[in-house]
Order: structure tokens, then sequence, then C-alpha cells
């Protein structure tokens, strides 16, 4: 050799040599910023344009009121109706006011439907059904029954009339 020994090469001499360029370090700081600035800008528009959509004027306030109340009202009188023609319950208190006619009412059974259960008028139904219960010397009897059922809607109870039992 010459006498002159192999210079080591540094890392920047390789990066050229290779053809390999720096890349300058970029300021993330500032577009980090800027892109937070215009997500919260975006955001609070979006609410502000919400909030401001979504606000009632009072004729809209009143006439939601005047709605709700209407639909009050409808249910009010769906409901009504509904209890007015429900034959299970006429049924069940069909099967109290007998119970209260007969000699043994704490022996009565009763089948878990009547035979028949027809609304025959406003609020009115007629139940036609059996009962077992003890007649007066302790024996089990079967006995049929008719009974008109009436709800009132004023009190929300149950009347009969025309109750018949053979």
């Amino acid at each position: 050799m010459d006498g002159m020994e192999p210079k080591e090469e540094t890392w920047q001499d390789r990066v050229r040599r290779l053809g390999v360029e720096q890349k300058p370090e970029k300021k993330t700081g500032d577009g980090i910023t800027t892109v937070t600035v215009v997500i919260f800008a975006v955001i609070f528009s979006l609410a502000a344009a919400w909030a401001l959509s979504s606000a009632e004027t009072p004729e809209q306030a009143k006439a939601n009121k005047q709605a709700a109340e209407k639909e009050k009202v409808a249910a009010e009188k769906e409901k009504a109706t509904r209890i007015c023609n429900d034959t299970r319950m006429a049924y069940y208190y069909a099967q109290d006011f007998v119970k209260q006619n007969l000699k043994s009412p704490s022996s009565a059974v009763f089948p878990a439907k009547p035979i028949s259960a027809e609304v025959v008028g406003a609020c009115r139904t007629r139940i036609v059904g059996t009962v077992d219960s003890q007649n007066g010397f302790g024996a089990m009897i079967r006995s049929a029954y008719s009974i008109e059922i009436k709800y009132h809607k004023s009190s929300q109870g149950y009347s009969y009339s025309g109750l018949v039992i053979e």
C-alpha cells in the first residue's frame, strides 16, 4: 500500500454516495394547530346552526301544545272505549257478583272462560256461564247463570243487572 491508510467513510459521505437526500425536518406544530382551529370552527358553526334551526317560535309552541292535548284526549277516549268493551274484565266482575248471590260463595269454582261474553250496548256486556258451588246441603252442583255487567266511565266502576242463576 502507498502508506496511505483508507479513510473511514462517514454516514454523510455514504448518504451522498448512495444518492439519498436528507429531507428537511417538518414543523408539525403549526399544521396541527391550524387543523384543530378549523375543526373547532366547523363544530361550533354546526352547533349554532342546529340551535337556531331547532328554536321554537311561539306559534309552533302553541300548535305543539294543542297537538299534545289532542293526542292525550284521543288516548283517554281509546282507553275508555277499550275498558268499556273489555269482556275479560266484565267476566271477572261477573264472577264476583255471582259469588255474592250463592249459598256458599267460598266454594265457587268458575271455568277459565265463560260460555259467551258479548258487548250489548254502550259499556254493557252480557255474560253467560257456569259455576260449580255447594248447595244448601253441601253437595257440589253446577249452575248456569246470565248477567249483564255495566262499566261506569265517571266512577270507573262496575255494576250488574239481570242476574239469573239456574
